[in-house]
């Protein structure tokens, strides 16, 4: 195995180990495709998915020298009296308004924004908005409106500012 293909190797572990379990303070080192954790975590079980994702990842073999503060115990415990939440057998659907519904509801909401004077398309998760405004502090509201419904990946803002006479 090259330095480049060992870079990487560490760089995609360390990543995941980041952004899947929040381990920011795990040391990786690999060499040859053999991969060393060093550092510590909460629990076992995390211990065990660092491990499971340099595997995952092309380690040849990994040595785990995590160590766990709370040992035998799991990052997630919920009491057996815990209510459960259950759908009945049968139960329709929760519907979500379509993201035009959902982005001209939050627009309307908004007292900033004059919402009958935009129309809204949503396409693949980005919301076009089109029409006018009367001041650049409305267009400026409808983008940020727009960008925080569920679903709205981005926004295309084409208002102009065009005040009322």
């Amino acid at each position: 195995m090259s330095l480049l293909d060992n870079a990487a190797l560490t760089f995609k572990i360390k990543s995941d180990l980041i952004f899947k379990l929040n381990l920011g303070n795990v040391n990786v080192d690999s060499e040859e495709g053999v991969v060393t954790l060093r550092g510590t975590v909460a629990y076992d079980n995390l211990r065990q998915q660092a491990e499971e994702i340099a595997l995952q990842h092309g380690a040849r073999r990994v040595i785990n020298e995590l160590t766990v503060l709370h040992p035998g115990e799991s990052a997630v415990t919920i009491p057996e009296d815990f209510p459960r939440v259950t759908t009945p057998e049968g139960a329709p659907p929760v519907e979500q308004p379509p993201p035009e519904e959902a982005v001209r509801a939050a627009l309307e909401s908004d007292p900033r924004v004059n919402a009958r004077l935009i129309l809204v398309r949503v396409d693949n998760g980005i919301a076009y908005l089109t029409g006018r405004q009367e001041t650049v502090d409305a267009v400026e509201a409808a983008t940020e409106v727009a960008a925080h419904v569920p679903g709205i990946l981005g926004v295309s803002n084409e208002l102009e500012v065009m005040p009322s006479v």
